[in-house]
């Protein structure tokens, strides 16, 4: 009995001090971004606090986009603002800021998320033979993006790259970022979503199981989702362009 309390004891150390390891490094783990590399085009994905939109025009104004096109995928608006028929708020940014008509943009006005929005810049670089992009975004959302860009494949893909640039939006320290609500809020988001991506393409879609479990796995990370896109909500609500 004595040595089945001890090696207990010993797992229950050894998985509070990784628990504690993996809590303090998620930020660095997460975070992946790069310094701006000149690219054929710059895509802004939706989603965020404003922060992605203000940098993509910047990199759009330094001519990081050789093509000088930008890219907007996604749909910044609420459920009332569509239904009204508002612009989304990065429209609604750069029409307010004078930099509508000075854009060449395309905007891909899909609901969806970001594997979603990772097939559509896959096939529309193909489309329009555009070699590499920049992805903006938020640091701690950078990990995700980049697997699921190794992991979702489109035809002749493998020529395609990518240089994922931060949003620099102003609350987020990778090396601290358990400091800030906020990013402890959204780091603990994108581990569950990073999780939930590797599970369904890296494993089960690589071995035709995707399909069939999607239903089983889909209401335990729907519910852990949302509790955490709750709280997520909670910090970012009063945050705007």
């Amino acid at each position: 009995m004595y040595k089945i309390i001890k090696v207990f004891l010993l797992i229950l150390i050894f998985l509070s001090i990784l628990a504690t390891v993996i809590y303090y490094n998620l930020g660095r783990f997460l975070d992946i971004t790069q310094k701006p590399k000149q690219s054929d085009i710059i895509v802004c994905l939706g989603g965020g606090d404003g922060a992605r939109i203000k940098r993509a025009i910047d990199l759009y104004k330094q001519g990081y986009a050789s093509s000088n096109l930008l890219i907007l995928t996604g749909d910044n608006r609420s459920k009332k603002s569509r239904k009204l028929g508002l612009d989304d708020k990065r429209i609604e940014f750069l029409k307010k800021t004078n930099q509508y008509k000075y854009t060449k943009l395309v905007h891909y006005q899909a609901i969806g998320n970001t594997k979603v929005e990772v097939i559509f810049i896959k096939k529309y670089m193909q489309e329009h033979n555009f070699k590499s992009a920049i992805i903006v975004s938020d640091p701690p959302h950078s990990r995700r993006i980049q697997l699921l860009l190794d992991l979702i494949n489109v035809t002749n893909d493998n020529e395609l790259k990518f240089n994922i640039v931060s949003s620099n939006i102003s609350w987020w320290n990778t090396r601290e970022y358990y400091k800030n609500k906020k990013a402890k809020a959204f780091a603990a988001r994108e581990a569950i979503k990073l999780v939930y991506a590797y599970v369904a393409f890296g494993l089960l879609q690589k071995i035709g199981l995707y399909d069939n479990t999607r239903e089983l796995m889909m209401p335990y990370y729907k519910y852990l989702k949302k509790r955490i896109d709750n709280i997520t909500y909670f910090y970012l609500k009063n945050t705007s362009l």
